[in-house]
């Protein structure tokens, strides 16, 4: 794991140490994907091994499939109490939403990385949860 990777990880711990509602809690998870790529200037290296999943060595792609699961299970559990909260609002399952905003959010570090741009995370993060944020 990179030090990239480590600021996800980091960062979901973090948010769960606070009271943030789900709607916030998961604005603060596009936050620290931003400022883990301000600070590396690169995106996550299982983001980048994902690319090459065919190519790796079980071990290594057992654990890059780990990564992106630990994600994947946080993002439900906040998904899914912002939908009983009333705050979230998503078609099918938490765990699909979860998975399709997770690539997401991997995709736009992919992006901010080829161009070296981090305002691309910002805009897709900001596409993505003002989708499932209930207007109030």
């Amino acid at each position: 794991m990179c030090s990239s990777d480590l600021f996800f990880t980091a960062g979901r711990v973090a948010l769960d140490q606070k009271n943030l509602p789900p709607a916030r809690k998961l604005r603060q998870f596009a936050v620290v994907l931003r400022q883990a790529f301000q600070q590396t200037g690169r995106m996550c290296l299982c983001g980048v091994l994902a690319a090459e999943m065919s190519g790796l060595p079980e071990r290594v792609a057992r654990g890059v499939q780990a990564f992106f699961k630990e994600n994947e299970v946080w993002l439900t559990g906040v998904l899914a109490a912002g939908r009983s909260a009333g705050q979230l609002r998503f078609e099918g399952t938490a765990e699909h939403a979860a998975e399709a905003l997770f690539a997401a959010l991997e995709g736009a570090l992919m992006s901010a990385w080829t161009f070296q741009d981090e305002t691309r995370i910002q805009r897709v993060a900001k596409l993505m949860l003002d989708a499932l944020e209930v207007e109030s």
